[in-house]
């Protein structure tokens, strides 16, 4: 799974109104979170993000 892709497309239903749809895509993400994979140089960073970004919409 692209976590760099999925970040993305939860970034930009936020960005579009849609913030229950995000957090469902992000929630459906982090039960295959031992599949991620990134493109990104520090992993950990998009990990980071991703965790910011879920725990946002949650609240």
């Amino acid at each position: 799974m692209a976590l760099d892709a999925v970040i993305h497309l939860a970034e930009v239903l936020v960005e579009t109104g849609q913030k229950a749809e995000a957090l469902d895509l992000l929630e459906e993400a982090q039960k295959n979170s031992s599949r991620w994979q990134t493109g990104a140089a520090r992993p950990l960073d998009r990990c980071n993000e991703f965790a910011r970004l879920h725990n946002h919409l949650r609240r």
